[in-house]
C-alpha cells in the first residue's frame, strides 16, 4: 500500500514534493577574519615586503608589474599571518599581459620569506587546459605543477575576479568567483607559511584581501564528487525526483532535495539557513526560494562563504536569479512562471527571461503543462519542472 503523503507546490515534472517533520535547530558559526587589507593608504602597509620586482599601492589597490616571467613581481603579507590552515580571499584584476599564457598568483605557505611555496596561479587565458594551477615552487627554486584545470572563461582586462583558497593540512580547494576549480589532497610538502602575491609577464591589481582561520577539516576527495540525492525505487527510465517542501534537518527517506525559504535575516522558521546547509551537505540538495534582492544578496554571500556548490535557486524574479549567479556562478537556477495562461508570445518572452536570468529550468503550473509546451522549452535548452496539485503522492504521479 502506498504511504499517504500530502503533496504541496513546486514539483518536478517527473517528481513531487511532500511535507516532512519537525525542525531540529543546530548552531553553526562562521570564522571571523584574522586579517583584512583594502589598501586605503597611499603606501604599502606595515609588515608588507616587496621581495622581487615592482610593486606599489596605486588608486587603492596593490599593483604588481612584471615585464616577463623571468622578472616577476612578488610581495609578502605580514609574517604574523602564517598558520597554513586558512581561507584566503582576494580580488584580482588583469590590467595588461604580454600574452594570454602570462599569469598572476596568490602564494601561500611561503617558506623562508622566499621559497618553497604553493601558489594559485591564474593565466590571463584562464580557460586553457592549464589556465588555473596549484603549483609548488620547490626547494630547488623550480616549478612542480601539482594540479591544472580550466576556468569557464578567459580573464577580461580590467574586470575583477574573486579568488579564494581554502587550505587545511594536505587538502586544498581553489575557487574563482565561487566556482570550485581545483580540489586536491596533494599539498603534503608544506604545512604552514606566509601569504603573498605575484605577477609574471603581466600587470595585475589585488584588493580586498581577507584571511580567516580554517579549523574544519575539508571533506575527503571521495566525498566531494557530484552528489546524487536519494531516489525512489522504480523501474522507470526517468524516475521521479522527490523534493520536500517542509524544512527538516533530519534526512527524509526517499527525498533527494529540500525547499528552503529564508527570510531577510536568512532564518527559516527561526533556524539559520547556514544550519540547514551544513546539515544537508552530502545528504540532501538544497533548493532555495528567493523573492527579493536583499535576501538574494545575503544568500549568495553565504553560499560563497560556505563554498556550497550543489544548490538550486528558484524565484519568480529573473533579476533575483541573476543576482545570485553573478556572485556564485556555479549555482543552478529555475524561474517560476506565475501567470494563469501561456500563449505563444508569453512562452517566447518567458524563455527569454529564463536565459537572461542565467537559469536552465522553468517551473510551470500543472494546468499549463502539455507535450507541445514541454517540447517548446526543451528545443530551446530549457528544462521543465511542473507545479503539481493534489492531496496525495499518488495524485502527483498521476
Amino acid at each position: 500500500m502506498m504511504k499517504k503523503k500530502k503533496v504541496v507546490p513546486l514539483f518536478l515534472a517527473t517528481g513531487m514534493l511532500f511535507n516532512g517533520g519537525e525542525i531540529i535547530p543546530v548552531n553553526v558559526l562562521a570564522a571571523e577574519p584574522v586579517f583584512t587589507e583594502s589598501f586605503d593608504a597611499a603606501a604599502l602597509p606595515d609588515g608588507w615586503e616587496v621581495i622581487q620586482g615592482q610593486a606599489a599601492v596605486q588608486d587603492g589597490s596593490l599593483m604588481l608589474t612584471s615585464p616577463s616571467t623571468s622578472k616577476p613581481a612578488r610581495v609578502l603579507m605580514p609574517e604574523s599571518v602564517s598558520s597554513g590552515d586558512y581561507i584566503i580571499e582576494a580580488d584580482m584584476t588583469f590590467v595588461s599581459a604580454v600574452e594570454d599564457t602570462r599569469w598572476a598568483s596568490i602564494m601561500y605557505r611561503v617558506q623562508g620569506n622566499d621559497y618553497p611555496y604553493y601558489q594559485m596561479a591564474v593565466r590571463r587565458g584562464a580557460n586553457a587546459l592549464n589556465g588555473v594551477e596549484l603549483a609548488l615552487r620547490n626547494a630547488n627554486n623550480g616549478w612542480s605543477a601539482l594540479n591544472k584545470a580550466p576556468y569557464s572563461e578567459a580573464f577580461a582586462y580590467n574586470k575583477t575576479y574573486k579568488m579564494k583558497i581554502v587550505s587545511k593540512g594536505n587538502r586544498v580547494q581553489q575557487y574563482i568567483n565561487g566556482q570550485l576549480v581545483i580540489d586536491t589532497d596533494q599539498a603534503t610538502a608544506l604545512q604552514e607559511g606566509r601569504i603573498g602575491f605575484q605577477a609574471a609577464g603581466a600587470t595585475v591589481k589585488f584588493d580586498n584581501i581577507h584571511v580567516k582561520e580554517q579549523t574544519e577539516e575539508l571533506p575527503s576527495l571521495a566525498d566531494t564528487s557530484a552528489f546524487l540525492g536519494d531516489q525512489p525505487e522504480t523501474n522507470l527510465l526517468n524516475a521521479p525526483t522527490i523534493i520536500s517542501d517542509t524544512p527538516q534537518l533530519e534526512q527524509q527517506e526517499g527525498v533527494s532535495s529540500m525547499m528552503l525559504k529564508p527570510d531577510t535575516d536568512l532564518l527559516i522558521q527561526g533556524t539559520p539557513l547556514r544550519t540547514y546547509l551544513e546539515e544537508m551537505k552530502g545528504e540532501t540538495i538544497p533548493i532555495i526560494k528567493l523573492e527579493n534582492e536583499e535576501t538574494a544578496q545575503k544568500t549568495a554571500q553565504l553560499l560563497s562563504e560556505m563554498s556550497v556548490q550543489d544548490v538550486h535557486i528558484v524565484s519568480t524574479q529573473s533579476e533575483v536569479l541573476k543576482t545570485v549567479k553573478e556572485i556564485v556562478p556555479s549555482v543552478r537556477g529555475a524561474l517560476i512562471y506565475n501567470r494563469s495562461s501561456l500563449n505563444k508570445h508569453d512562452l517566447n518572452r518567458f524563455i527569454q527571461s529564463v536565459h537572461t536570468s542565467g537559469a536552465k529550468t522553468a517551473i510551470l503550473p500543472q494546468k499549463l503543462l502539455s507535450a507541445d509546451t514541454v517540447h517548446s522549452f526543451h528545443s530551446r535548452a530549457v528544462s521543465i519542472w511542473g507545479d503539481m496539485e493534489g492531496e496525495l503522492e499518488l495524485d502527483a504521479h498521476s
